[in-house]
């Protein structure tokens, strides 16, 4: 699935974040904690983030982690993830011998390919949990 990915440019992990509040926050630097089963008690919800790849989870949680200290916080509350699969064409280029043997030439030929391509999408929201 990443070689397909590669050829097509879709490679890293793509995210973003959005303040929810007009309040701003210098990035935070410690750890990060995350949950996927409640909000933080006493915790304000600084903002909403979101994740995406063709990666595994691995790579999309800690991008996700990594935004949400961007915006100021210390806890990560995951409120979604899914995975959605699409069928995409891939031109694929090949080169062959179609010469003799006193007349060698090469021919190329392109064709298209399809493969199924599962695309993991985390959401959630970012939180300052026991900070000024």
């Amino acid at each position: 699935m990443a070689l397909g990915c590669a050829a097509m440019g879709c490679l890293g992990v793509h995210s973003v974040a959005m303040p929810t509040t007009a309040m701003r926050h210098r990035p935070f630097r410690g750890r990060v904690t995350v949950s996927l089963t409640r909000d933080p008690p006493g915790g304000a919800e600084v903002g909403v983030v979101e994740a995406s790849s063709v990666a595994t989870i691995d790579e999309v949680i800690p991008e996700l982690v990594e935004r949400v200290a961007q915006l100021g916080g210390n806890y990560a509350r995951i409120d979604r993830i899914v995975t959605r699969y699409e069928w995409v064409s891939q031109p694929v280029t090949q080169s062959y011998q179609c010469g003799t043997f006193r007349f060698p030439n090469y021919c190329t030929r392109t064709y298209m390919q399809q493969h199924e391509v599962a695309t993991l999408r985390a959401t959630g929201r970012a939180f300052r949990v026991g900070l000024p």
